[in-house]
C-alpha cells in the first residue's frame, strides 16, 4: 500500500522460492518485475562479463530483462568496459521504473 500511495514500483530479487513480493504487489496494483540475473554474484571481471552476457541473451529473448548489481567499483567498470557490446547487439540499457509493469 505504501508503494502505491507513493507511485513506487517493487523488483522481487528472487532470493527465495517463497517469496510473496511479486503477488502482493500486483494483488495491490503496484508495478512490479523480477530480477533476471545477479550480475555481480562472484565478483570477478569474466563472471561479472558473463552474467551481463546471460541477462543480453533473456532481454534478446522476453524482449526485457531486470539484471541486479551492486554499486561497487568492479561492477561499475565492467559495465562501462561492455556499453558498447551491449549497445551493438541491439539492447537498450534503461532504469527498472521503465520495465516494470
Amino acid at each position: 500500500e505504501v508503494l502505491k500511495e507513493s507511485g513506487l514500483y517493487y523488483i522481487d530479487s528472487q532470493t527465495s522460492a517463497h517469496s510473496a513480493g511479486m503477488k502482493a504487489a500486483r494483488n495491490k496494483g503496484v508495478p512490479a518485475g523480477q530480477n533476471g540475473k545477479f550480475l555481480d554474484a562472484v565478483r570477478k571481471t569474466e563472471n561479472i562479463r558473463e552474467s551481463f552476457r546471460a541477462a543480453m541473451a533473456l532481454a534478446k529473448k522476453e524482449g526485457k530483462a531486470n539484471a541486479i548489481g551492486h554499486p561497487d567499483p568492479l561492477t561499475l567498470r565492467t559495465l562501462q568496459e561492455m556499453v558498447s557490446e551491449i549497445e551493438k547487439a541491439g539492447i537498450k540499457l534503461v532504469f527498472a521504473s521503465e520495465i516494470v509493469g
